[in-house]
């Protein structure tokens, strides 16, 4: 699955330097948000920090004011999930797993449960953070008394951040 998304961020359009310098300064973008996300994307895959002088964690901390291993982590987040994830994390707490296990519920910005389809806007929050709830009491209804498996590796990683193996090597290489 990594591999995948990986491939489908290395596919994505070459990056429009102009544009991208043109845009405002990434520390005034939410530290958790989908825009973000994607302006690292794009300035970590056409490796434009090191125009500048700066290592990737570098860039990240001076521009964006978070640490590097954050920027690949928001950026797996985005290439696996997509906007929906940022939008409705930034309304309530949601985890990456668990976002992860109900994201087959979301398409196109709407959430569906129980037949109701919920936009993924603000005037639904309460709404939103009530149907979350009653899916995670689901979840874990379903998953108790069954032996746990390993789950998606970057939803795990992104989940709980620890070294992929016994020699402390993490999922995703710094660039």
């Amino acid at each position: 699955m990594r591999k995948q998304i990986m491939a489908r961020i290395r596919a994505r359009r070459p990056v429009d330097m102009a544009w991208l310098e043109s845009q405002p300064p990434l520390a005034s973008l939410a530290k958790n948000s989908a825009e973000l996300a994607r302006r690292l994307e794009q300035i970590r895959e056409s490796r434009y920090y090191k125009s500048l002088g700066f290592t990737w964690p570098q860039y990240c901390m001076e521009h964006a004011g978070i640490s590097g291993s954050h920027a690949n982590s928001l950026i797996l987040r985005y290439a696996a999930f997509g906007e929906a994830y940022f939008l409705l994390s930034g309304m309530m707490p949601v985890s990456p797993k668990t976002y992860g296990r109900i994201a087959h519920r979301i398409t196109d910005g709407i959430l569906q449960v129980d037949g109701r389809q919920l936009t993924l806007t603000w005037n639904n929050a309460c709404e939103l953070g009530a149907a979350v709830r009653m899916l995670r009491i689901r979840l874990r209804k379903s998953l108790h008394g069954r032996q746990s498996t390993p789950g998606n590796p970057i939803v795990d990683h992104l989940g709980r951040v620890r070294p992929a193996n016994a020699s402390g090597a993490y999922l995703i290489p710094a660039p």
